[in-house]
C-alpha cells in the first residue's frame, strides 16, 4: 500500500473506501489546502460515485477550484483568516483576500451548506474582530464559529473576547448562530 517515498495511491484510497462503505457516511478533503490540488475534481466524483457524502475544509485560496466542485460539495468549513484586505499581511501573498472573498461569494451563492470559521490568535484585536464580522454579514453570511487557536506547543490559547460577554452578545447580533469552541 506504501509506496517507496511513502506515499498512499489515490487507487488504494479508493479501495480502502469500498472496504469500509458501510462504516462510513462522509469524506472530507482537508490538510494544507485542497482547492491547490489539480485533481480535486476527479477526487470529489470518486468519492461521490462511493455514494458517500463529501465535505471540504478550505481557506478559499483558489476560488476557480472551488466553482468547479462547489455543486458536488455537502458541507464546506471556509477559514476566514482576517480582513479580506488584509490578507496578504499573514499569508505573504499578494491578492490571496481577494481570492478569499470571491471563494466565500461562491459559497454563499451556492446554497452549499456550510460552517465559517474564524480561530482567534491574540494578534487579532477585538476590533479588527468586529472589522471581520461586519465584513462576512454583509456578505451573508449567517453563522459563525470563533475558535481557539493553538500555540506551537499546541496549548490552547484563549482569546479575551471568548470571556468578553458584551462583545460576544454585539457579535451574535450579526448572526442567526454565533458558536464558540
Amino acid at each position: 500500500m506504501l509506496s517507496a517515498d511513502g506515499s498512499i495511491s489515490w487507487e488504494d484510497i479508493l479501495n480502502l473506501l469500498r472496504k469500509r462503505i458501510n462504516l462510513l457516511e462522509a469524506l472530507v478533503f482537508s490538510g494544507g489546502e485542497p482547492l491547490l490540488q489539480e485533481l480535486l475534481p476527479d477526487a470529489v466524483a470518486d468519492v461521490k460515485r462511493l455514494g458517500l457524502l463529501v465535505g471540504l475544509h478550505t481557506a478559499g485560496a483558489e476560488p476557480g477550484m472551488l466553482a468547479k466542485v462547489v455543486s458536488q460539495l455537502d458541507w464546506v468549513g471556509f477559514d476566514v483568516k482576517c480582513r479580506f484586505d488584509e490578507y496578504a499581511i499573514i499569508t505573504g501573498i499578494e491578492g490571496s483576500g481577494a481570492k478569499a472573498k470571491k471563494s466565500l461569494k461562491i459559497l454563499l451563492d451556492s446554497g452549499t451548506l456550510m460552517e465559517v470559521r474564524i480561530t482567534l490568535c491574540t494578534q487579532i484585536t477585538a476590533e479588527k474582530l468586529m472589522e471581520i464580522i461586519q465584513e462576512i454579514s454583509n456578505m451573508g453570511v449567517k453563522g459563525l464559529v470563533l475558535q481557539k487557536c493553538r500555540d506551537k506547543n499546541e496549548n490552547i490559547v484563549e482569546h479575551p473576547v471568548f470571556s468578553d460577554k458584551l462583545f460576544l452578545r454585539k457579535a451574535s447580533a450579526y448572526f442567526d448562530r454565533l458558536e464558540t469552541r
